[in-house]
């Protein structure tokens, strides 16, 4: 009975080794390029991130680098965006920067500002899994750059 109680015990533990809790965050950001010290140790544990404030080009490599996990990503709160290349001459854009979240596998969902803004070429291309993408309070989307969804065969609402 006890060779029984003991299996049992064991496989109960391998089999919920593998079961991660799923950690929603909300960060509050001042300046851009802040995300990887708000987040701390928790990045690579994040499942659901809602950002408010302004958001850099460093904080983009955080989420696509660091968040393994991240799944939801709500951008309704973004006050600032930065300024990339436009491709067309001295021009600079807002915008989610090129390739930000490419081949993101674990992205499912994601909700846009509501600033003015563009979104960057390849930005989500490769995102397999990203399933909704949430428009509504986008009203100042300006511009969505070539392949921006090439791939995200798994998209289903926007």
């Amino acid at each position: 009975m006890k060779k029984l109680f003991f299996l049992m015990a064991f496989l109960v533990t391998i089999g919920t080794s593998g079961v991660y809790a799923q950690l929603a965050k909300t960060v509050t950001l001042t300046t851009p390029n802040t995300l990887a010290s708000a987040l701390g140790d928790d990045a690579v544990k994040i499942t659901s991130l809602t950002i408010i404030g302004p958001l850099g080009e460093d904080d983009f490599k955080t989420m696509k680098e660091q968040m393994n996990m991240l799944q939801v990503l709500d951008m309704s709160g973004v006050t600032e965006l930065p300024m990339v290349d436009s491709g067309f001459g001295p021009y600079a854009l807002v915008s989610i920067p090129q390739a930000a979240f490419k081949d993101k596998l674990t992205l499912q969902e994601i909700l846009l500002p509501s600033i003015p803004f563009s979104i960057g070429t390849e930005v989500f291309s490769g995102c397999n899994n990203l399933g909704k993408v949430d428009f509504s309070q986008a009203s100042g989307l300006e511009k969505i750059g070539g392949n921006a969804f090439g791939g995200c065969s798994s998209l289903q609402e926007i």
